[in-house]
């Protein structure tokens, strides 16, 4: 109720008690309060009812306010006691098209018939409304309440609240200082995006005979695969091999994503003989962007993963392109045509390819893990074929150490009679390496010493 004064006071404690008389009111079977704004727990059993409910209750009471009736009326029946208890209401924004969605969501989640469903706080649910109104200080709030018993109208002080719409479009309807600034926004946004197309047009208009225009493009292959089942006929089948098909690309995807790819841009003459140095050139992924995760994909899987530049402005003439990947560089000369005699971009592909594997070797330091002096007598073995072979025997085979390349890996054992080795030891030998060498640090072996009295 609201008082000539714009006080709002609470008139209604039919349910208000003392802790001393909870027992009595509180007992199950007991139904307590007013039927329009009860919550499913108060018909229920009112013992486990909690703030909850007053969560309920202010929902009943927004949804009043916003559309002048109850969401399940204000008396008793069985059709209001099914609605209530099953969540049913009707759409508030048929009785109040003006209700913005975001207010509609608070009334819907504040009514939910299961407690545990509903906002966690009360603070929840106030901040989402507090972006559809200004503050006002409790003074001012009074005196608009003062003025609207009295004269049905606010004071002017009301005209800094939030105005309230039902959408953003309808804000744009009813707003014109909105729709000023909607419009002056893409105005700007227009210009700006005008200008900078007009400017590179003219500008590339104007040096058309000087500039040219190029594209970098460097593919690693992908595996290749037969047809997939049918999925109609062999559903099972297709899905298998398609969880295969995808295990094996991402696997090929994690490998290539180790790489590390640099582009260089070199100018050079007509003999080919000078280069000078333009600039680096950014090549990025262009496909296979999501590790090939969509059916789609899978089905028909590119047959290379691409990583392609941006289209580039550069002076025509005579260059070398330099892509280093890994251990790899590639080398490619070119003539670039400026855009008269070539309107298109001149695309440069280059592909990947593995290295061929050689041969490899390895050195041996070990050394005292607490002195850190050098250890002799460390006896080698190499698991080869299958069988642990002595290192000084090993190396004297010659088809052993021709089929020894590199890109594999290689199982040691070392053993010592006066250090603590591990039983062996992986040695990956990478395409890059043709010697590897091998630090190795042996904790000596603890020696017990009898003493006789």
């Amino acid at each position: 109720m609201i008082s000539k004064s714009g006080a709002v006071k609470i008139i209604d404690f039919g349910i208000a008690s003392s802790p001393d008389k909870t027992r009595n009111l509180t007992e199950t079977g007991i139904v307590i309060g007013t039927p329009a704004y009860m919550s499913p727990e108060q018909l229920n059993d009112l013992k486990h009812a909690d703030y909850k409910t007053d969560i309920f209750s202010m929902g009943v009471i927004l949804y009043e306010m916003l559309t002048g009736k109850t969401p399940f009326g204000n008396i008793f029946s069985p059709e209001a006691i099914s609605s209530r208890l099953s969540g049913k209401l009707n759409d508030p924004k048929k009785l109040n098209p003006e209700i913005p969605p975001a207010i509609k969501k608070v009334i819907k989640k504040s009514l939910n018939p299961s407690p545990a469903k509903r906002y966690k706080s009360i603070s929840v649910p106030m901040k989402k409304l507090k972006r559809y109104y200004k503050r006002l200080s409790q003074k001012q709030v009074s005196e608009n309440l003062s003025s609207y018993v009295d004269s049905g109208s606010f004071t002017s002080d009301i005209s800094k609240a939030r105005p309230v719409y039902p959408s953003f479009f309808a804000s744009l309807k009813r707003s014109a200082k909105r729709k000023a600034v909607l419009i002056s926004a893409i105005l700007i946004i227009a210009l700006t995006t005008g200008f900078f197309v007009f400017k590179n047009k003219i500008y590339l208009a104007m040096n058309s005979n000087k500039y040219g225009k190029l594209v970098i493009k460097y593919n690693y292959p992908m595996p290749s695969f037969r047809r997939l089942p049918s999925k109609k006929v062999y559903p099972v089948h297709f899905a298998k091999a398609l969880e295969r098909r995808k295990v094996f690309i991402q696997n090929h995807l994690k490998a290539y994503n180790n790489f590390i790819i640099r582009a260089k841009l070199y100018k050079t003459d007509e003999k080919g003989e000078q280069k000078n140095f333009v600039k680096y050139i950014e090549i990025i992924k262009k496909n296979y962007r999501n590790n090939a995760e969509g059916e789609k994909v899978l089905a028909a899987p590119d047959k290379y993963l691409v990583f392609k530049s941006k289209t580039l402005l550069v002076e025509k003439g005579l260059y070398y392109l330099q892509i280093q990947v890994n251990n790899q560089v590639h080398w490619t000369q070119f003539e670039l045509k400026n855009i008269k005699q070539n309107p298109k971009p001149l695309v440069i592909n280059n592909y990947f390819k593995n290295n061929p594997r050689r041969k490899v070797w390895f050195n041996f330091t070990f050394i005292d893990a607490d002195s850190g002096d050098g250890i002799t007598g460390t006896e080698i073995e190499i698991l080869w074929a299958g069988r642990w072979f002595k290192w000084h025997e090993f190396i004297r085979n010659k088809t052993f150490l021709d089929n020894m390349l590199n890109g594999r890996n290689y199982y040691f054992r070392f053993k010592h009679s006066k250090y603590t080795t591990k039983k062996y030891r992986k040695i990956h030998a990478g395409l890059e390496q043709v010697v590897v060498n091998l630090n190795l640090r042996f904790q000596p072996k603890k020696s017990s010493v009898a003493i006789n009295e």
